[in-house]
């Protein structure tokens, strides 16, 4: 009686398991299905981002932020986007930062990810949650900096 117990206990923990890692994946990737165009064109512009180490601190104004997430075992970075005094719009990712507001000013500090941290906090593309406003701006952007931000 214990066997079939300690059987079907490690079946309901595998199973339990799987679906964590089922639900991050499922969210990790790109889901088609009730999608809206502009939602597709959202994902499309996220499969072309480049990301790259930011290379000077940069000053700007927050448009749109993204807190960081968590989808069974993966937890995504922080996602801003802002513009600079010059105008030029430029995304962002951080993972150390709290929730940030709309036209913030804030400071974007180089900053060299590891490939750990690259790892465990990927950015997330967001199409589903937004308004076609922010859904603009991710189409807009295709270039993500790794950074450190501080808040002035």
């Amino acid at each position: 009686m214990k066997t079939n117990f300690k059987k079907i206990f490690q079946i309901a923990v595998a199973l339990i398991i799987s679906s964590f890692i089922a639900l991050g994946c499922a969210n990790c990737k790109r889901n088609s299905i009730g999608l809206t165009q502009e939602q597709e064109d959202v994902f499309s512009a996220c499969e072309r981002w480049l990301f790259l180490d930011l290379s000077d601190t940069i000053q700007i104004s927050i448009l749109h932020f993204d807190p960081s997430t968590s989808f069974g075992l993966v937890t995504y970075s922080n996602f801003l986007i802002g513009t600079t005094v010059d105008g030029d719009t430029l995304a962002f990712i951080d993972f150390m930062l709290d929730f940030l507001g709309k036209n913030k000013k804030v400071l974007c500090v180089p900053y060299s990810w590891s490939s750990e941290e690259i790892d465990k906090f990927p950015p997330l593309c967001r199409a589903e949650f937004h308004s076609s406003e922010v859904n603009s701006l991710y189409i807009k952007t295709d270039t993500i900096f790794y950074s450190r931000i501080v808040i002035e």
